[in-house]
């Protein structure tokens, strides 16, 4: 159908990423070498999954959907079904993806729960690519807003984003509980609502821990 190019002028940004670094739900770009023609194209996928799961990048299949067959307002219905979009990163690269799990067995419960129905519908956009013939490949950050409502998409919100709110939150809350005629009971909402930040905020201590940026 030709519809690749129509989602390229959609990229925010991308990164040249490894091959063992791409999940489920990413948007990708990269050169495909056909191992029946050998001709080279760029090819734009959602990743849907890969076997074997663990192992050899040399001995991956890829399930993707080439989205140079799937119109945009399509691929937007899938989305909905299968759980909606997510604001992550991979590494320092920050991006929208579409849920769908990173669990060994996730990608089997969403081709049965979700896809097996869509790709009888939709023909033609279920592709199977040997990872080792996809080269170059791009992690696209691709503007979903051009095809869901605004108010419909996660925030780009960042961990040291939330730490921050929360960390003026506390701050606030201290400054309340200072207050000399604050009455009891407000001031043991205060203390509920103070400890309830502390966790908040111990949570992402975590995630930033864990090099998590989103």
């Amino acid at each position: 159908m030709g519809l690749a190019a129509s989602y390229r002028t959609k990229f925010l940004k991308r990164e040249l990423i490894r091959r063992n670094m791409i999940r489920r739900g990413d948007m990708i770009i990269g050169k495909y070498k056909s191992q029946s023609t050998g001709k080279i194209k760029y090819k734009v996928s959602l990743v849907l999954d890969w076997v074997p799961f663990r192992g050899a990048i040399q001995e991956r299949k890829l399930y993707v959907f080439d989205l140079d067959n799937l119109y945009p307002q399509v691929l937007k219905r899938l989305i909905r079904k299968v759980g909606g979009l997510e604001y992550t990163n991979t590494g320092e690269f920050t991006y929208m993806r579409v849920k769908m799990g990173e669990g060994i067995r996730d990608g089997n419960i969403i081709f049965n729960k979700y896809i097996r129905d869509f790709i009888q519908e939709v023909k033609g956009v279920w592709k199977t690519y040997t990872l080792k013939n996809y080269k170059e490949i791009n992690l696209v950050d691709f503007d979903y807003g051009s095809i869901f409502n605004q108010k419909d998409l996660p925030p780009r919100v960042t961990v040291l984003d939330k730490l921050n709110d929360v960390e003026e939150k506390i701050d606030d809350v201290e400054q309340q509980l200072m207050n000399e005629e604050l009455g009891e009971d407000s001031a043991k909402k205060l203390r509920v609502e103070l400890d309830k930040l502390g966790v908040e905020k111990e949570k992402l201590l975590r995630r930033k821990a864990q090099g998590k940026l989103t």
